[in-house]
């Protein structure tokens, strides 16, 4: 076995690892994202509790926290994952490796696009969920006073 080989399995981990990061930080956000949107059709079909509308911020703010973990921690892959294609991938200039390739053609969008989906969220389930509380408890107030008179009609 020569000295480079186990370096680059080394290397095929790393970015097995980067991928399996990547594809959770996919998760939580469609998780997230589907979790709120479900947590406020139920909130709205089953006239809850004020404080209930609120809970939708805290799960956010959890998975802000888990995307920005797995974020930080792929960054810190990619830059051991540069140190060795530099020493290993020497005698190509023109194919530098992945890390070092994206490191001179940055793309900030995944994570540009990942922080505006959770300032949107936040937003949504503090801001929106303050006028959809208010607009929930109006319509289940118009089906009570409806059901009322309409008893009174009977009785």
């Amino acid at each position: 076995m020569s000295v480079i080989e186990p370096h680059l399995e080394q290397y095929k981990m790393l970015r097995e690892e980067q991928l399996y990061r990547t594809r959770e930080i996919w998760k939580v956000e469609m998780y997230v994202t589907a979790g709120i949107f479900t947590l406020f059709a139920w909130l709205a079909l089953n006239n809850a509790p004020d404080y209930a509308w609120y809970v939708g911020a805290p799960l956010v703010i959890i998975g802000g926290i888990r995307t920005l973990a797995h974020h930080l921690a792929n960054v810190k892959i990619s830059a051991y994952m540069r140190e060795i294609e530099a020493k290993l991938f020497t005698q190509n200039k023109a194919l530098p490796g992945w890390e070092r390739y994206a490191e001179t053609h940055p793309s900030k969008a995944g994570a540009i696009c990942a922080f505006i989906l959770f300032v949107v969220l936040l937003g949504l389930t503090t801001v929106g969920a303050h006028y959809m509380q208010k607009s929930a408890k109006e319509k289940w107030a118009l089906k009570e006073k409806s059901q009322e008179s309409q008893a009174d009609q009977r009785g």
